[in-house]
Formats: structure tokens, C-alpha cells, sequence
């Protein structure tokens, strides 16, 4: 099935190979109703670096900048790749940890050492990624500066084309786009001669990949798209100049970048025969790092390889046990095949399956206040995924409103056949992305008050949807799937985040084979083979990023155990949910230390 991917992001976002993706960059911050405190010298110090670094960070990932709502930096694409880019990066990231670490944790309020963890932290994890020659894979077809390059082009995202400078910036961009395509073959085949490329199956993928953005007439590509949708107020003169610039520039910059990558690929370039990141120099290292970045702990892979194997084992038996609640006589795989099958599992009727969705976020939100005394001001509204991009839009996805609720999150539903996924996942997918899922904990994130900016944007993919598959994990104490098909629909989306601890590092870290890897997703789930193949590509092109789901699960549900052990009759779960929410998006190693410091302070 396919699944939405929250991007992870932390603010040295430049030191990987895409652009990392903020949700609502443009909304001010807030904070989920505390008290302002009076910020200390040492306070105002901290906030000030923050955000110092968040300013400087940008003048080296201008492509990032508008999904962080700076757009000062619109004509830039950046470079990414020189050895004085990357001395740069690694000069910045030294100095802020330098500049931290000089401030006296212990003198600062609860919220600041909030941010001064997760600032030490993300400079601290960003070093560590010097150790590993990245700049070598500069692209993958899941991910990479030539994607996000596409899909702003396109100005359906955060850059937008409204004014003739606009225009005329993204202009620029182009040239940059292609001397960055220039130096990226160059790095490529630099990384040739030190035994760091791509494996075999991602370089044919990324190949065709590069290949379809060129179009074979002018007018079709996604380049194309600020021309056909033009501002009418435009002048007749900056119309013809830049109708004419677009044509001049997509036929002769952007479309030979693009081609000469794919060729590049094709023709020369020396694609490794093996696979996982373990089998490049230092790989079991870099794959750690990986991990590590992604899940912002520091278990070790082994050990989330073996976490993966027990929760596959422990949901195949709850499956099996629901099978035969419902009182199905066949085996297990056979009950997979009836469920995605039988057409009685499926809505015909688009209206019906929005209706289906409302009716439920009806029936939870009553719910909530036993669970939760933050509530966000924003309400969520569910709408069908429009029908050009049914597609290409996944099952599901949550947009935020504004911090202050004056208009709702849009929880969006493909419900194209072929598109949706079964009505006995409804209340899971519900749940997950929208309440108490990603639409209550971005808005609270988006709702706190007088943070720095960097808080504001910080977005970290172990916590966000870690926390969206926890919650998944408690619908029943909520209340919800209590059905026994609901409750399946849940094992179901949760073989998946198990199966990939076991994928993942199968891949990376034990010299998995792409079959291997594929029938052991087709042992044990219900995914279909277009599936399953997708997913297997997925990890390879970003190891460690499957984790981070999983991984973020089992570290909230643990933190709840180990408070309620502690605290006995004194935990609340809604004040444990509200330790988690009130602070933004945190690693989740931050998250710890915050549940630890919140529990000894309870406990006293």
C-alpha cells in the first residue's frame, strides 16, 4: 500500500541529498497554552544562536529556503558538492556546537534546555555525517536535488510564481540547476574511483527517472506549467519576453541537465553489483549513521533487526487470532487475499466514503478529552484527493491549517478505485493522519508560542510519525476498533512498519538479496507484488529512513510504560500526552530526557 512520507528535517538539512519538506513554513509559531516565562541572559543567548543558525544555514541550502518560508533566496539553487561547499558546512556545524556547548545548560528554563538539546544534538549528529563520503551519491530516484528541483519548477509547492521577479528568478535557478547536474556526474565519478556508487538496480531506476522530466515537446513539460498559468495582469511585453525565456531555457538548460545524468548513468557510469550500504567502504558505520540520523536514538541495527523480527512474529499471531474472531475458515494468506479481494471492501460511491470518514472523526472526537488536556484549536476537514493528481497522491494525506484555527488541517482521501485503501482500514488511516495523529500534533507544534524559529521548523520523521503509528496503537484504548476487521486494518499497517526494522537492515547490514528481501514482505504480509517492489527500491535508495516509523512507535509506547511503572497511581496519560506534544517535534533521543526530567519532577 502506498503511504504518505513525512520528510524528515532538521535544520543542517543541506547534509542530505534532498530537500527537506516543512509543513506550514509561512505560519508564525505558537505555543500549545504555557505561560510565558522570562527568558534569562543565558536564555536570550541560546534563542539568539538558534536562530542565527538557522539564517546561516539557508545561505547554504537556498533550495530549501522556501519550504521554510524564506524566499530571499529564490534565484539560487546552491552547490552541495564542491570540497569549499563542504569545508563550509562542516565549518558551520563546528561552530554552532561550539558556541552551544559554551552555555550553561543548568541556568536555563525547562523550554530553553528544550532547544538547547535539540541544537546540540542536530550539530552534533550533523558531524558525524562528514565521516562518510556523501557527496559521492548525490542522487537517488526516491530523493534527491533534482526531484525537488522538478517539483518546484512546477509551482504547485512552496515556490510560488506570482510577480515577474518571480519568474525571473526561478530563471536563474535553472543555470544553477544545471552546473549543480555538472558537478553531480563529476562527483559520481569521483565516487567510481573510491568504491562508493550506486547499486545496479537504483542507477537503472534513477536513469528513466531523470529521462522523463525531458518532454518531447516544450508546452508538456512540468517546467512549463508558470507559462500556461501566467499571471493575467502580466504586461503583453513581460508575457512574449518570458514565454520566451521559459522556452529558450527548458529547451537548452534544463532539459540537456537532465539528459546528460541519464546518459551519464547509462552509458558510463560504473554501478555496483551489490547492494545495502554495508558493502561500501566503512558501510556498516555509514548504515549506522544512517539509523541513527533517522531514528534520532542510537540503537544499534542489530538490535532493530531483531525488535522487527519479534513484532512480525507477535502481529502474525493477533492476525491469525482476528481471523478466526471472524470466523474465517481458511488460512491466513488466504484471509489476506478474501480482504483485498472481495469487492464488499471497497466504496463505490466517493461521497459515501468521505461521509464514512466524517462520521468517524465524529465519533472520536468525543473521545479525545479522556486522552488529551491539549487540544488544538484547528479542526480538520475531510476532502477526496482531487482527480488530477488521484494518481500519483497515495491513500492519504494530512495538509495543516493556520496556528490559530482560522482554518481547519484537510485530512485528503484518494477515493479513486484501485487508489483507496479497504474500508476495514478506515479508522486506522483516520487516526493516523489526522486524530490524535499527524493533525493534532502538527497543530500544536504550529500552535506554541514564543519559540525561536528554529523550533518552529525542526520536523523529525522518528517522532512525527512515530507518534501517528502510536496512536494507531491505542484506537482501541480510544475507544475505536473494536470491530474485528478495524482492529486487522490495524495489524496490517503495523506488519508493515515491522517488516521494514526486518527489510531495512536485512538490506543494509546483512547482505540481503533484492528477492530475499521481497519474499520475506510476501511471507508475511498482504502487499500486493507492485508493492512490495516499490518498497524494497525505497530502502535501498534511503537506508534507515523506514525505521524511523517503527523505531518512534515503540520509543513513545516505552516512555509511557517506564513513566506509568514509575509514577504508579500518579501518571496520568493525558499529562504523558501532554509531555510529548507540548514541545514541537523533538528527537526522540530530546524526548527522553524531557519524559525522564517530567517524571522525576512528578515523582517529587
Amino acid at each position: 500500500m502506498k503511504l504518505r512520507i513525512a520528510t524528515l528535517l532538521v535544520l543542517s538539512a543541506f547534509l542530505y541529498t534532498g530537500s527537506a519538506i516543512v509543513l506550514a513554513a509561512d505560519a508564525p509559531a505558537t505555543a500549545p497554552a504555557q505561560a510565558t516565562q522570562a527568558v534569562n541572559p543565558a536564555g536570550q543567548q541560546l534563542r539568539a544562536l538558534a536562530d542565527e543558525y538557522y539564517r546561516a544555514s539557508l545561505v547554504l541550502n537556498p533550495l530549501a529556503a522556501p519550504d521554510m518560508g524564506v524566499y530571499s533566496y529564490n534565484d539560487q539553487f546552491g552547490d552541495y558538492l564542491s570540497d569549499a561547499w563542504i569545508a563550509q558546512s562542516k565549518a558551520l556545524e563546528q561552530k554552532y556546537l561550539d558556541q552551544v556547548k559554551a552555555i550553561d545548560r543548568a541556568s536555563l528554563s525547562a523550554d530553553d534546555r528544550i532547544t538547547y538539546d535539540m541544537f546540540r544534538y542536530d550539530r552534533e549528529i550533523a558531524l558525524r555525517g562528514f565521516d562518510f563520503p556523501f557527496w559521492y551519491l548525490p542522487l537517488n530516484h526516491f530523493d534527491s536535488r533534482a526531484s525537488t528541483f522538478a517539483d518546484q519548477g512546477g509551482g504547485d509547492g512552496s515556490v510560488t510564481f506570482a510577480t515577474v521577479k518571480d519568474y525571473q528568478d526561478f530563471l536563474k535557478k535553472m543555470d544553477g540547476f544545471a552546473a549543480w547536474s555538472h558537478a553531480a556526474i563529476a562527483r559520481m565519478r569521483e565516487g567510481q574511483a573510491h568504491g562508493v556508487t550506486l547499486p545496479k538496480p537504483l542507477a537503472d531506476i534513477l536513469q528513466q527517472q531523470l529521462r522523463g522530466y525531458v518532454t518531447a515537446k516544450v508546452e508538456d513539460s512540468g517546467f512549463w506549467k508558470p507559462i500556461a498559468n501566467m499571471p493575467k495582469d502580466f504586461s503583453p511585453a513581460d508575457r512574449a519576453q518570458l514565454t520566451a525565456a521559459y522556452r529558450d531555457k527548458i529547451a537548452n538548460v534544463v532539459d540537456p541537465a537532465y539528459l546528460q545524468m541519464a546518459d551519464f548513468l547509462k552509458h558510463d557510469y560504473k554501478a555496483r553489483k551489490t547492494l545495502g550500504y554495508g558493502s561500501l567502504p566503512n558501510g556498516q558505520a555509514w548504515y549506522q549513521y544512517k539509523s541513527d540520523s533517522n531514528t534520532t536514538t542510537s540503537l544499534p541495527v542489530a538490535q532493530i533487526h531483531e525488535m522487527g523480527k519479534k513484532e512480525v512474529a507477535r502481529i502474525l499471531l493477533e492476525m491469525n487470532q482476528m481471523r478466526t474472531q471472524y470466523g474465517f475458515k481458511g488460512d491466513l494468506k488466504a484471509f489476506w487475499k478474501y480482504l483485498q479481494s472481495d469487492p464488499k471492501f471497497f466504496w463505490t460511491d466517493p461521497k459515501q466514503e468521505i461521509a464514512d470518514y466524517e462520521a468517524f472523526r465524529d465519533k472520536i472526537y468525543p473521545r479525545l478529552p479522556l486522552f488529551f488536556n491539549l487540544m488544538p484549536k484547528a479542526q480538520y476537514e475531510v476532502r477526496p484527493v482531487s482527480k488530477e493528481t488521484e494518481d500519483t497522491a497515495g491513500v492519504a494525506y494530512y495538509n495543516p491549517g493556520t496556528p490559530d484555527g482560522s482554518r481547519p488541517g484537510i485530512f485528503y482521501v484518494n477515493t479513486k478505485p484501485g487508489q483507496q485503501l479497504p474500508k476495514w482500514s478506515m479508522e486506522t488511516l483516520a487516526i493516523h493522519e489526522a486524530a490524535p495523529g499527524h493533525h493534532f500534533q502538527i497543530s500544536l507544534k504550529q500552535e506554541q508560542q514564543n519559540e525561536p524559529e528554529y523550533r518552529k521548523f525542526a520536523s523529525y520523521n522518528a517522532f512525527e510519525e512515530g507518534w501517528a503509528v502510536y496512536c494507531e496503537s491505542i484506537g482501541r484504548e480510544l475507544g475505536m476498533e473494536k470491530d474485528p476487521l478495524q482492529y486487522f486494518g490495524k495489524l496490517n499497517e503495523e506488519m508493515l512498519r515491522a517488516m521494514r526494522l526486518v527489510v531495512d537492515t536485512g538490506l543494509h547490514a546483512k547482505g540481503w538479496s533484492i528477492k530475499q528481501a521481497e519474499q520475506y514482505m510476501h511471507n508475511n504480509s498482504a502487499l500486493g507484488a507492485g508493492d512490495v517492489h516499490s518498497e524494497v527500491r525505497r530502502y535501498l535508495a534511503i537506508p534507515g529512513q523506514a525505521l524511523s516509523y517503527k523505531v518512534g512507535q515503540l520509543t513513545i509506547a516505552k516512555l509511557r510504560a517506564d513513566s506509568k511503572a514509575a509514577l504508579g497511581d500518579k501518571f496520568d496519560v493525558r499529562a504523558f500526552h501532554d509531555q510529548v506534544l507540548s514541545t514541537g517535534s523533538l528527537p526522540l533521543a530530546v524526548l527522553q530526557t524531557k519524559v525522564q526530567d517530567w517524571v522525576a519532577a512528578s515523582q517529587k
